[in-house]
């Protein structure tokens, strides 16, 4: 983990974000965020936060990174499909669309927080900040600075 990349920001929707608060409250320990194609997301942050989609547009939570695990969709599903959001493996291979290669991002301990606003987290991150819907990393003191803003 570098200080760069203390935090990293996931995108996700809204239908995805309250099956995931709904198995956290199940008692669900570890969940996994699944991305597809090249896109691997963060190697080694500490900490995990998630952005909600619009038309929610805020940080509603944050888990404790554990690892990245890259691989073959079928391989993947066999090992983790408990731990993502999705209801069936046809619901999971729609996601997936055909990819040769996923990736899951575990994570524990998910809790909601205060949301953060788009607007006030873009005051913290600037606008012109590479926020896109990949996600972003972001240095301990950005992340100090964005936990401050929660009303």
């Amino acid at each position: 983990m570098t200080d760069d990349c203390y935090a990293y920001i996931l995108v996700e929707h809204e239908s995805y974000w309250q099956k995931r608060i709904e198995q956290s409250r199940k008692g669900v320990s570890t969940q996994s965020f699944v991305r597809g194609g090249g896109r691997a997301g963060p190697k080694d942050p500490k900490i995990l936060l998630f952005y909600v989609t619009k038309p929610v547009a805020e940080i509603r939570g944050q888990a404790d990174f554990l690892r990245r695990i890259a691989g073959k969709p079928d391989e993947l599903w066999n090992l983790h499909s408990s731990e993502t959001v999705f209801e069936s493996r046809q619901q999971y291979d729609d996601f997936v669309d055909g990819r040769e290669r996923v990736t899951f991002i575990q994570f524990q301990n998910l809790k909601e927080i205060k949301p953060i606003s788009l607007r006030d987290s873009l005051t913290i991150l600037g606008t012109k900040a590479g926020w896109t819907q990949f996600g972003k990393c972001i240095s301990r003191e950005t992340f100090n600075s964005l936990l401050k803003m929660e009303p």
